[in-house]
């Protein structure tokens, strides 16, 4: 019920950004995810990049940018992507992630609200590793258009 409430707390734009995507990469730096087994394998990736337009731009967002950064390189060499890396604080990144057209989530909740809190839900453009349910529940996925890959 409180959905458009949020959006409008983070200002998320009415307008979707095209050929975006938010790309979460959670490592599991900090003591609270302990409980947390953060590894998505590259696997995921190869399945997922072929789905999105070629060109597109994708917002890498991540509780540890140096390393995000270190992964750069084999995105690009693998992908047809342009690859940023954002550096902003949680309702920033947040807001922005809301606003890309295609999510990428990792095993996060922090990335599973940027595609819930999209405004074009439900919609086939967010993908997610198993590892997601695996850590939470299948019942966490809200919509049958999101993609298990």
């Amino acid at each position: 019920d409180q959905l458009d409430y949020v959006r409008q707390i983070l200002s998320v734009s009415k307008e979707k950004n095209p050929n975006t995507v938010s790309l979460h990469l959670r490592f599991c730096t900090r003591p609270a995810d302990d409980h947390v087994n953060g590894y998505v394998d590259d696997s995921f990736y190869e399945s997922v990049f072929p789905q999105i337009p070629a060109g597109s731009t994708v917002y890498i967002f991540s509780d540890d940018s140096d390393r995000a950064r270190a992964k750069m390189p084999w995105f690009s060499s693998n992908f047809d992507m342009n690859f940023k890396v954002i550096d902003t604080d949680a309702f920033q990144s947040l807001k922005m992630m809301v606003e890309c057209e295609y999510h990428i989530l990792h095993v996060s909740t922090f990335s599973f609200w940027s595609a819930f809190l999209d405004l074009e839900q439900p919609n086939s453009k967010v993908f997610y590793p198993k590892s997601f349910i695996d850590t939470h529940t299948p019942n966490m996925i809200p919509y049958k258009e999101w993609q298990m890959l």
